[in-house]
C-alpha cells in the first residue's frame, strides 16, 4: 500500500497560490463567455431554481479568483438575473391585454 505520498500529491502541493488563481481566472472568464453563467436567461420558460444553482458554482469559481471578483460577480448576475425576470414578467402582463 501506498503511504499517501505520490507524485501526483506532491505536485498538487507544488501549485503555488498564483498559479491556482491564473487557473481559476481562466475557467471563469471562459464560462462568463455565456450569458447564462453570468445570468441571463430565459426567464419565462426556465427555472430560477436553477440559476441559483449556477450562481452558486459561479460564486465559487470566481472566489477562487478573488474576493474582489467574487462580489463583483455576485452583484452582476443578479443584475442580469433580475432583469431577465422583469422583461418576462412585463412580456407576460403584455400578452394579457
Amino acid at each position: 500500500m501506498s503511504s499517501g505520498n505520490t507524485d501526483v500529491d506532491r505536485a498538487s502541493k507544488e501549485v503555488s497560490e498564483e498559479e491556482r488563481r491564473r487557473a481559476y481566472s481562466i475557467v471563469f472568464d471562459e464560462l462568463c463567455k455565456c450569458p447564462l453563467f453570468c445570468g441571463s436567461y430565459d426567464a419565462r420558460n426556465g427555472k430560477e431554481d436553477y440559476m441559483y444553482g449556477i450562481s452558486a458554482v459561479m460564486e465559487n469559481i470566481a472566489y477562487g479568483v478573488s474576493e474582489e471578483c467574487h462580489d463583483r460577480f455576485e452583484e452582476r448576475f443578479l443584475q442580469n438575473m433580475t432583469r431577465c425576470e422583469f422583461l418576462a414578467e412585463k412580456r407576460i402582463r403584455r400578452k394579457r391585454r
